[in-house]
């Protein structure tokens, strides 16, 4: 189990948008975490090194997914002051939330520059009430073999006229297709391996 970066494309000009902070572990190593009490340790310190990585690299977006169990116990490993604004948290519901609630603990930090992007994207009324909610910088969404349910991630995005991140691009007819589409950034091992955070 380590850190990882992964790089997040413009996908017309291949140009690098950010990197993505990445736990890289066995199944159900969070599902582990979370029954043993030792998950929000552990979402605690990737937080914490995208948040140093985000300092480091103004330039670039970090990208890094916090974990429902940080937000629902108003926890995160920095204060809004000083925060970077090329920080951008990903936020999906691997467990429910109240997304008015989060909204609310992350106002402070909205308004220092903290950037969010909802992940996993679905449609329908929950995907809107949640955007209504977070007012998210950018949707994501993961490639899959069912081109309806990408076409409906791409319609949804626009819709909110939002930029979309697909992820999981392996392969350059993926990348075609994603770009035919209109979609703008892209991330995958299509575009490279993942590269090892230094600690």
């Amino acid at each position: 189990m380590g850190l990882f970066r992964q790089a997040i494309i413009h996908l017309d000009t291949n140009q690098l948008l950010g990197y993505e902070v990445l736990l890289a572990h066995p199944r159900d190593t969070l599902n582990l975490a979370s029954a043993s009490g030792t998950l929000l340790d552990l979402d605690q310190f990737i937080l914490k090194t995208a948040y140093g990585m985000a300092n480091k690299e103004a330039h670039l977006l970090i990208f890094v997914n916090v974990a429902a169990e940080s937000l629902i116990a108003r926890l995160l490993p920095f204060a809004p002051d000083g925060i970077p604004n090329n920080l951008v948290l990903e936020i999906s519901e691997r467990v429910p939330m109240d997304m008015n609630e989060i909204r609310e603990f992350l106002k402070p930090y909205r308004k220092q520059g903290l950037q969010i992007a909802l992940t996993d994207v679905t449609t329908g009324v929950k995907m809107f009430n949640d955007y209504a909610a977070l007012m998210p910088d950018f949707l994501k969404l993961h490639w899959t073999d069912h081109k309806d349910t990408l076409r409906a991630g791409v319609s949804c995005a626009r819709s909110l006229n939002l930029p979309l991140v697909i992820g999981r691009i392996e392969t350059k007819d993926q990348a075609n297709w994603a770009l035919r589409c209109g979609i703008p950034y892209a991330q995958g091992f299509h575009y490279g391996r993942m590269e090892e955070v230094a600690l």
